[in-house]
């Protein structure tokens, strides 16, 4: 595959997919538990999120939707939504505190490198929901590297998370730091990810740190590159050259 070199004055953002691409897969299997738990709460239905729905991708939304039709009560989730989604962030907040999650093989190096970057912003753009992301990242230490973000506790759709990310990175960017043009780039795991960049009219970047293990699966969706993983710097350094600070 060809990599386009970004050029050299183009202000970037970099919008962070999470769950196996920034975060180990332990983390995502609390967050299955604990939508298991806000259904189970507020619509006293019994799932199993994790098998019953191909969540790879989706919103929080989106699952927690899915998973309510397919048990008949997708009526009471939509009057009961925000009650649901906070039952969720609470037991999620509680339960990673004694959940032993990793960062994933070479994001330390990624984020160190193009923090260093000049005209470089880095975001959250997922379909957790908004307090599920950051205490995934707060857990890590590595909150303070992402500025704006997108999430899947407003939408159903991912399309709208890249829609929001880009949004706020480009008011982040006029109104803090008086850049002018932005290029973002969404970095994702799934090929849902990347078709989501691919239709909010962004590039994408796919990692094939999570399920899908096939490039060609990334490919309809116009990647600029896929990578086996974030440890391959080398081509992360083509497509964004350093330009020191």
């Amino acid at each position: 595959m060809n990599i386009d070199k970004v050029s050299g004055g183009t202000n970037k953002a970099l919008g962070w997919d999470v769950d196996r691409t920034l975060v180990s897969h332990t983390a995502g299997a609390l967050h299955l538990r604990c939508l298991d738990y806000a259904l189970g709460s507020v619509l006293g239905i019994k799932t199993d999120v994790g098998k019953d729905i191909d969540y790879a991708g989706k919103t929080d939304r989106g699952v927690l939707i899915e998973a309510s039709r397919k048990y008949g009560k997708e009526e009471e989730f939509y009057r009961r939504d925000q009650e649901i989604i906070e039952i969720l962030c609470l037991e999620f907040e509680e339960q990673i505190k004694d959940c032993p999650i990793e960062l994933m093989p070479g994001v330390e190096e990624a984020l160190e490198y193009l923090s260093k970057q000049a005209g470089v912003l880095n975001g959250l753009v997922t379909g957790n929901s908004e307090r599920v992301a950051k205490a995934k990242v707060r857990k890590l230490g590595i909150e303070d590297y992402f500025i704006f973000g997108g999430y899947g506790d407003r939408f159903e759709n991912r399309l709208y998370v890249v829609k929001q990310a880009v949004s706020e990175a480009k008011r982040h960017a006029k109104e803090k730091l008086g850049w002018g043009s932005l290029e973002v780039y969404i970095i994702d795991d799934t090929p849902r990810g990347i078709k989501a960049a691919m239709e909010g009219g962004v590039k994408g970047i796919g990692v094939m740190s999570g399920v899908d293990k096939d490039p060609n699966s990334f490919m309809p969706y116009k990647p600029v590159v896929v990578l086996e993983s974030l440890k391959e710097m080398d081509k992360l350094k083509t497509i964004f050259p350093f330009m020191r600070r």
